[in-house]
Formats: structure tokens, C-alpha cells, sequence
């Protein structure tokens, strides 16, 4: 089994991007916690220093560190009778897309044509995650194999029914299902 992972961003970079500082009050903050550092004050955390300046609530803070569950972890597993399955988890964006491009690469370059996307664990795709899972099912389909979806939910299951992909693709609950797609195909 391959594990593609998106790296978890800093305290810091998490709150940027999230506009709930700028970078000159992160700059003030990190200054004022290597003072305090060097004044001999031990384990001075960024977060205590932002809340301590009112920069951000201890609410807005919990909420940053509990967003890096969100990092994107995709994983590639053998199934039954030479079919791969690709787990995706997190979100699937212009920052993440890349690991999807690399997996599906990787088991492309190696002649796995039949694969089962398990998107259970999936919580966002944007433009650009689509874009990639359609040029692997173009890729897929050329080369004689399919893409199948397991457990599309949410934001991911209504993206895929406006873009009207539900009929494009074969989506099951379960891979077994999906296992079972491709064999009422041979």
C-alpha cells in the first residue's frame, strides 16, 4: 500500500489562511514570543501570545488546530481480481491535487487500469480535483479499465450531480459493489 500525504501547515500559516490574522501581526507575535524565550519564560506558545494580544479568540484558535484533520491523505490499495482502490481523505483542491495526480500516475504507469475511488472520507473537491479524476477516467477507459466511486457524500456527491457525473460514472456504497461493477463487465 502507497500513503500520499499533504504536509500540515504551521499555526501560523493555518491562521493566515484563514484571514484571522495578518502577516504583520504574525510577525509581532512570533517577535514577542522569542523575547519571551530569550527573557528565560518557558514554553511560550504563538496561540497563548495571539489570544493574550486579542488578536484572535481561544474559540478562532481551537477552530484553526481542529481544521488540520483537514489535510489530505490519499492511499492505494490492491483490491480483488488486479483492481486498485485509491482512498481519498480530506479535501481534494488546487493545494492537494497533486498527491491525486501522483497516486493515479503511479498506478497508471504500472498498468492498473480498474480502479475504485473511495471517496467516503472525502469532504471537499474543487474544479481542479475534478478535472484530475476525469483525465484518470479518459486515461482509464483508453487503456480498456474504469473508474468506479465508492461512498460519495456530501458537498463531493452534489459537486458530481450538478456537473451530472452521476451519469457518467458508476457510484456504489460499498467497494465490494464496485468490485462486483467490474466484473459484470468482463
Amino acid at each position: 500500500m502507497a500513503v500520499f500525504r499533504r504536509g500540515i501547515k504551521s499555526l501560523g500559516e493555518l491562521l493566515v489562511a484563514a484571514g484571522l490574522v495578518s502577516e504583520e501581526q504574525l510577525l509581532d507575535a512570533l517577535a514577542e514570543q522569542s523575547r519571551r524565550r530569550e527573557a528565560g519564560e518557558e514554553r511560550v506558545r504563538l496561540g497563548e501570545v495571539l489570544v493574550g494580544r486579542g488578536v484572535v479568540t481561544a474559540e478562532q484558535l481551537r477552530k484553526a488546530l481542529a481544521s488540520q484533520e483537514l489535510a489530505t491523505e490519499i492511499q492505494i490499495r490492491e483490491l480483488a481480481h488486479g483492481i486498485s482502490a485509491v482512498s481519498l481523505t480530506g479535501y481534494l483542491d488546487a493545494e492537494t491535487h497533486t498527491l491525486l495526480v501522483e497516486a493515479l500516475g503511479i498506478l497508471m504507469a504500472a498498468g492498473h487500469t480498474r480502479i475504485v475511488m473511495d471517496c467516503r472520507k472525502l469532504d471537499f473537491t474543487d474544479s481542479r480535483g475534478i478535472g484530475d479524476i476525469i483525465g484518470c477516467a479518459k486515461e482509464c477507459r483508453d487503456a480498456g479499465g474504469d473508474l468506479k466511486f465508492v461512498g460519495l457524500r456530501g458537498l463531493v456527491r452534489a459537486v458530481f450531480e450538478v456537473l451530472e457525473m452521476d451519469k457518467e460514472f458508476d457510484l456504489f456504497e460499498t467497494e465490494e459493489e464496485a468490485v462486483a461493477g467490474f466484473a459484470a463487465r468482463l
